[in-house]
């Protein structure tokens, strides 16, 4: 291909390409790591919560069981009267029980968690709506590590050291959202390649784009 006059030959422009996904994937591997570090820090929040809802409503409803067995005004030595319960009292005390402990835990609220700088998480939509974030974020911290050094590249494709950065800095990087968008409509569908769901992986491919360098050695 050719573009201002420039002739590209194919094993460059395939150089860069690679480059491009390898990069991309290992940003991508990153923010999985964040993600799913950020999701096992909420549910611990999450489990902490509910202990400690459980352990207030059965507090409260220990001090309301004891509130019925002693009569208000009844000292230490003064012998204590038995109330006359009626059968249909057991029924009303299991259910201010059960009000007590919904009225619990309906009052105890999950502290908000301070999101951590460009959450990826937070970052832009899914085009396939069948596929969750954290399946997206899980398939990639499965994955073998997708980084690459330029030198390996430009050794496996067997092309000079400077052909490939010139390649990608000038015709690819600008246009890397662009391209990785491209990868993410054609793996659309549910795909197994190399034993790796590649629907899942793509599903968020171009959110990788603003956080790549054309620096990258």
């Amino acid at each position: 291909s050719s573009k201002g006059g420039m002739i590209i030959k194919p094993n460059v422009l395939i150089a860069a390409v690679t480059h491009l996904v390898c990069d991309a994937g290992a940003t991508m591997q990153k923010f999985a790591s964040q993600a799913i570090k950020n999701q096992a820090k909420a549910e611990s929040i999450k489990s902490n919560i509910k202990v400690k809802v459980e352990v207030k409503a059965e507090i409260k409803v220990k001090v309301e069981s004891s509130q019925l067995k002693i009569e208000p005004g009844t000292q230490q030595g003064q012998s204590v009267k038995r109330k006359h319960i009626r059968p249909g009292s057991n029924r009303s005390m299991k259910r201010r029980r059960t009000d007590a402990v919904i009225s619990s835990s309906m009052d105890i609220k999950p502290k908000s968690v301070t999101p951590e700088p460009f959450d990826a998480l937070s970052h832009a939509p899914i085009n396939n709506e069948s596929i969750t974030s954290m399946a997206s974020w899980e398939e990639w911290s499965n994955e073998k590590p997708w980084s690459r050094t330029i030198q390996s590249i430009e050794d496996c494709c067997n092309i000079s050291s400077t052909a490939m950065t010139e390649c990608f800095r000038k015709q690819i990087y600008p246009r890397r959202k662009e391209l990785l968008e491209v990868l993410q409509t054609n793996f659309a569908s549910h795909t197994i390649m190399g034993g790796s769901r590649m629907d899942a992986l793509m599903a968020k491919f171009p959110v990788a784009a603003p956080l790549m360098s054309v620096t990258k050695k």
